[in-house]
């Protein structure tokens, strides 16, 4: 086998053992980006003075690992965009970044 090939294939057996290990410690971006966007869309709720029905939460960004990062609220003729700023899981934080009235 080639160095170069070595390195492919050393670099693919670390990328399925991470993987795996964040599977097995029950790691989810899906999860993750579904759990959020449930957590603005209510905070937006408020903030924006907008029935959740009226509401269209969008994803701006996203990490390397798929989980959002940055989420997009519409509805009620208003916009509003929220950062994720620290932790994870319900100890989430995210910020108000801009909004449109």
């Amino acid at each position: 086998m080639q160095p170069g090939a070595m390195k492919s294939a050393w670099a693919l057996g670390v990328g399925l053992v991470l993987g795996s290990w964040a599977c097995s410690m029950g790691w989810d971006p899906v999860k993750w980006n579904s759990e959020q966007t449930a957590k603005i869309r209510q905070r937006a709720t408020f903030e924006m003075s907008c029935p959740n029905e009226s509401l269209n939460v969008v994803e701006l960004d996203k990490e390397t690992d798929g989980t959002v990062k940055a989420l997009g609220v519409e509805g009620c003729g208003k916009k509003a965009s929220y950062v994720h700023l620290k932790g994870y899981g319900n100890e989430a934080v995210w910020a108000l970044s801009s909004q449109q009235n």
